[in-house]
């Protein structure tokens, strides 16, 4: 093979796999772009952020994401629409953060 064949040889194949990567991607982005779309949607269905509401009212519905006070403890509610008393039972409320005895653990301990 003289020098110019292998000169031609080597441009068709730069070509080809330069065509072939140049598809490839298009073909990435595309799907990359369809999959990002979807994440994109699925986090504006998604509740608005945590909140905390304060103390759990009797009879006020709580939106999934809300974080109430409810006999020293903090329930985050699993639910929408949730009007369910928080530890009564049914997973609408996990507890978040149970409540401690009194501070008495953590006298003489503040800065």
């Amino acid at each position: 093979m003289s020098s110019n064949q292998f000169q031609a040889a080597m441009d068709e194949l730069f070509t080809s796999v330069k065509g072939f990567v140049e598809r490839s991607i298009a073909v990435h982005a595309g799907k990359s772009a369809e999959m990002l779309e979807q994440v994109l949607e699925r986090l504006d269905n998604q509740p608005p952020g945590l909140s905390y509401e304060g103390l759990w009212v009797a009879g006020k519905s709580y939106s999934k994401g809300m974080f109430v006070t409810h006999q020293g403890s903090v329930w985050a509610s699993m639910v929408p629409n949730n009007q369910d008393q928080p530890g009564a039972g049914g997973g609408s409320w996990v507890l978040a953060v149970k409540r401690g005895r009194d501070g008495r653990d953590a006298a003489g301990t503040a800065a």
